[in-house]
């Protein structure tokens, strides 16, 4: 819900607010139902044929890494490295390692990975997966414009080009000189799948609404046709789960999932970050307002650290996200993975994640205006300590029940990021077969 009525008006009328949310939320849930029937027709475990690149097409070799090469270690631990206590479900995980993730878990999986193409509903092509900073992808991108994509692909064919799927784990627009493949694709590449941490945002979104995106806004708006059948994943989270059916009674993972409902959640609103970067003054104002109220249980500012203060955001009940660098941040995928309902001072990430997100969005989450909250027009204390309960109980129920979507399991588990992005992978290159643009030229 975005009420436009809110320009320029000191804002005080939370009951409207809720009321608006709850029957969005029902208009949404309605037609999910309908839509739960189709993806129920899809195979629990989709058959994926990984490419096997080499260089520099590929930057990571899957069959000589561990898991823990992939999530690193986890967190919140004491004693010695052989009899460690720790919060197992908290890793220190890479964020920028999604893409490296899903390939590693489809590459070692007994369930996704089948070894004939003639088997294949999807072909996973790990392109420089490894985790980069943006001036790297950008240097593999060029690295790559000088040979032949089409040549490291023996399985690409009219038949098969709409089921080949690429992943990066930045947003879209870092690789923008990766062409042929990711950027301005031609011929059978063009109905290939991409996956990244962001899509193209609806026309009302484009123009430079957030100053601080500067080089970036640029770069989001960008016609569609620049990058096709382009889809969006969360940031991967630090939590990642072990599956129930592979958990033994002394694990964490046999117990209550971090992101179940009815846990004690003391403190009202969290806001873990930094002010110096992404969306300063949405942050700064942020932090201004956790310490006016002058007791933590009201509102708790902290820097991120994964082994410090991540699990705080099981304790909150609403978790501040103010955009960072780009509106995404990986903070948003560590809320609901913990249970902690998210705040977003922005629509770009409202606007994504239409694979895990899509039926339940509106139920799971708070959007706040960003210009009123910047001009003083609206208190947050107010506003979110207002919510109706039953409407809190609601959200929370929503992502206890949906969260396991929003991280990547450590082992083969349907319904978690790996397996919604293989389904909504295959429900993609189904609707792009249905499609005649380019076809007959693809098959000649």
């Amino acid at each position: 819900m975005w009420n436009k009525s809110w320009k320029g008006e000191v804002f005080h009328n939370y009951t409207e607010f809720w009321s608006n949310a709850v029957s969005a939320a029902d208009r949404v849930e309605l037609k999910a139902s309908a839509d739960d029937h189709s993806r129920g027709q899809l195979p629990v475990w989709p058959r994926v044929f990984v490419y096997d690149l080499v260089p520099p097409f590929s930057d990571y070799n899957l069959s000589n890494a561990s898991l823990h090469d992939i999530i690193g270690r986890p967190t919140g631990c004491s004693g010695h490295q052989h009899t460690i206590t720790c919060s197992s479900f908290v890793w220190d995980t890479n964020h920028y390692g999604a893409a490296n993730m899903l390939a590693w878990r489809v590459y070692h999986s007994p369930k996704y990975r089948v070894f004939s193409p003639e088997d294949a509903d999807i072909f996973l092509v790990p392109v420089i997966t490894n985790p980069k900073r943006n001036y790297l992808i950008d240097a593999a991108c060029r690295a790559i414009a000088e040979f032949d994509m089409k040549a490291q692909l023996p399985h690409l064919n009219g038949r098969t080009a709409h089921k080949h799927l690429f992943a990066i784990s930045k947003e879209h627009p870092v690789a923008i000189n990766c062409t042929q493949w990711w950027s301005m694709p031609t011929g059978l590449l063009a109905r290939a799948i991409r996956l990244s941490y962001s899509e193209i945002q609806p026309e009302e979104y484009r123009p430079d609404e957030y100053d601080y995106l500067k080089f970036f806004h640029t770069l989001f708006r960008e016609p569609n046709f620049l990058y096709p059948n382009l889809f969006s994943m969360p940031y991967l989270s630090s939590v990642h789960w072990l599956p129930e059916s592979t958990a033994s009674a002394s694990t964490t993972a046999a117990l209550t999932p971090p992101w179940a409902a009815g846990e004690t959640r003391p403190i009202l609103m969290l806001f873990l970050g930094a002010v110096n970067h992404g969306d300063i003054l949405v942050r700064t104002r942020l932090s201004e307002m956790c310490g006016s109220y002058h007791n933590k249980s009201i509102c708790t500012h902290a820097r991120y650290d994964a082994n410090k203060t991540l699990l705080l955001k099981r304790k909150a009940t609403f978790c501040l996200e103010p955009p960072g660098d780009t509106p995404y941040r990986r903070s948003f995928t560590d809320d609901i993975a913990l249970g902690c309902i998210p705040v977003l001072f922005n629509r770009m990430q409202n606007h994504a994640y239409s694979w895990m997100w899509d039926g339940w969005r509106e139920a799971s989450r708070v959007l706040v205006p960003r210009g009123p909250f910047l001009k003083g027009q609206i208190d947050l204390f107010a506003l979110l300590s207002s919510i109706p309960d039953h409407f809190r109980r609601r959200m929370q129920a929503n992502i206890a029940a949906h969260a396991r979507k929003f991280q990547m399991s450590r082992e083969d588990d349907p319904g978690d990021a790996v397996h919604m992005i293989l389904q909504g992978a295959m429900r993609a290159s189904q609707a792009i077969a249905t499609t005649s643009i380019g076809l007959d030229r693809d098959l000649q």
